[in-house]
């Protein structure tokens, strides 16, 4: 795997405990969206299953708000991305804890939902549960998809006219502003517009539109109309779309805690359960029957 060996070449520190625990990693940005140049670093984003501990403290003695906290883990992340000499890439890597996970998907976060739908080749490490979560990506998808998307395009349209800082100072200074950021824009309106009429998100499909404009070959006034055309038909696609306003959690818990049983084995004990209220663990127990 690809951790190991940025482990042992010392360009990452994660828990001594990642490696083991991780279960989908999935190479997205623009190497995903179909849009990468010679210049493009390497994204890599997914999520873990961290030792019992992190998950269930009380089964260990840990009292909230008594005595030391227990530890605690969200996510492991590269800041700043380090240089691959094999590759001569940058490379930047997200990692999150799959509670974390599961939350930012629920809320229809562009970057986690991202992962969940990159082509199968951009899978680089998924294990039985990392397949799971993929197979049950539509539970994760709802009528917030338009706000969550739409408000990250129009910050990156108005970041693409104010940031003229960094390595990209001279395509700034060539344009007035920064193609990268309205290429962006673009992109996420394409992908809201999918999730709300297919219930998909195909990342690549805009990726002549948004190449063309990365590269400065449609300019600023043209990327604001077609902001302006997308955000007005997804206002009508968000009154016809069959998506529910918001993610069902009661079904992503159970799939939740089916990814935790197939880690930790049984949980009845973790979740103290009362006998009346086994219902759910039941299901659970079925749904993992199948599986195996």
């Amino acid at each position: 795997m690809l951790l190991e060996k940025w482990i042992k070449n010392k360009k990452i520190f994660p828990p001594d405990w990642l490696v083991c625990n991780s279960q989908y990693i999935a190479l997205t940005g623009s190497r995903a969206y179909g849009t990468s140049t010679d210049e493009s670093d390497y994204d890599y984003f997914g999520f873990c299953i961290p030792p019992k501990i992190y998950i269930f403290p009380h089964l260990y003695g840990f009292v909230n708000g008594f005595g030391p906290p227990p530890p605690s883990f969200n996510q492991f992340a590269t800041e700043p991305p380090f240089f691959d000499e094999t590759i001569k890439k940058e490379i930047d890597v997200k990692i999150f804890s799959i509670i974390k996970y599961f939350d930012l998907c629920a809320k229809n976060n562009p970057d986690c939902l991202d992962t969940l739908y990159v082509k199968r080749e951009n899978v680089i490490h998924s294990t039985e549960i990392g397949n799971l979560v993929r197979d049950n990506r539509k539970k994760f998808l709802s009528q917030e998809s338009y706000y969550r998307y739409s408000g990250y395009a129009l910050s990156q349209l108005c970041k693409a006219e104010k940031d003229r800082k960094g390595n990209r100072k001279e395509l700034t200074d060539k344009f007035g502003y920064d193609p990268k950021f309205l290429s962006h824009a673009v992109r996420l309106l394409g992908n809201a517009e999918m999730i709300l009429s297919e219930e998909t998100i195909e990342l690549d499909k805009y990726k002549v539109l948004v190449s063309a404009i990365r590269n400065g070959q449609i300019g600023l006034d043209e990327v604001k109309r077609i902001v302006s055309d997308k955000e007005n038909y997804l206002r009508k696609l968000l009154e016809q779309t069959k998506l529910p306003v918001k993610a069902d959690y009661d079904e992503l818990k159970k799939l939740l805690l089916q990814c935790l049983e197939i880690q930790y084995g049984n949980l009845e004990k973790a979740l103290h359960i009362p006998t009346d209220d086994r219902k759910l663990l039941l299901e659970i127990k079925e749904k993992l029957k199948n599986i195996n």
